[in-house]
């Protein structure tokens, strides 16, 4: 099992933290890449990002997925198709945001 480091840092003015050298190495974090904070049981928890997967976790996207899960709730989720073969077929039939 990997060794847990822990330090105590002081939460500047406005909300900013310095996470530090050992933390950041042990994590693999460089200068440029995208952690995701979150609250967590009473706390905070702050994750490495993939660049690869960043656009999942736009403000934008997450937005889309909050929305989308309250209509999973409400119970009206979009059609269901048959197959891959309907679901492409459908596509096809909707008009492209130019041809509006």
């Amino acid at each position: 099992m990997a060794t847990v480091r822990k330090q105590a840092v002081q939460l500047d003015r406005d909300g900013p933290l310095t996470i530090p050298t050992a933390i950041r190495e042990a994590a693999h974090l460089h200068e440029g890449d995208t952690v995701l904070v979150e609250a967590a049981d009473g706390g905070v928890m702050i994750r490495h990002i993939d660049p690869a997967q960043a656009g999942f976790w736009t403000a934008e996207w997450l937005e889309g997925e909050r929305e989308i899960d309250e209509e999973i709730a409400r119970g009206s989720t979009a059609t269901v198709y048959a197959g891959t073969e309907d679901f492409l077929a459908h596509l096809e039939s909707v008009p492209l945001a130019d041809d509006a």
